[in-house]
């Protein structure tokens, strides 16, 4: 098993490289008041508006790695990982119901845990499969057997998505 490239998007981390410096220093992270979020350019335009807050923060770590990836984004299989999965949507969702009970098809179709792996596949043009893990406290390690184990039984590369929103 390899690791042939990596990347973070935290508060108070945008980059692998801040991750490694604060690691390395021993010190916290200074953690920002918010996560300035990126605009997801590999995305139709329609698609950006239309993207979520967890999406944006999904695409842009996929793009950091993918600038230092060896292997053709196409030929990529996926693994999304996480625990609580589109919380920021299925809130917007809960308070409509509460007072106008009008969901929006966009917003109904965003609260879906693989709306970050559709997107991605829309982004970059990937039909490989994906799967999609979102188990709790379980999440990270499963998702990691699960990426390691599709590498190994298909001898291609996998991609690792991990991600918890802020709720």
């Amino acid at each position: 098993f390899n690791l042939y490239a990596a990347s973070v998007l935290a508060r108070g981390m945008g980059s692998l490289a801040e991750l490694r410096a604060v690691c390395q220093s021993l010190k916290p992270a200074v953690l920002s008041a918010a996560l300035p979020l990126p605009s997801p350019q590999m995305l139709p335009i329609n698609e950006r508006r239309r993207a979520s807050q967890v999406v944006k923060l999904t695409q842009a770590c996929i793009e950091q790695v993918l600038l230092s990836c060896p292997f053709p984004v196409e030929s990529l299989r996926s693994v999304f990982i996480t625990d609580e999965g589109t919380g920021e949507i299925c809130q917007q969702v809960l308070e409509v119901l509460a007072t106008t009970r009008q969901v929006s098809p966009l917003t109904f179709s965003n609260s879906v845990q693989n709306a970050p792996s559709g997107y991605f596949s829309i982004a970059w043009q990937n039909r490989q499969s994906s799967t999609v893990v979102s188990l709790g406290l379980e999440s990270f390690a499963s998702g990691l057997l699960c990426a390691v184990t599709e590498s190994l039984a298909t001898k291609c590369p996998v991609l690792l998505v991990a991600y918890d929103p802020v709720m």
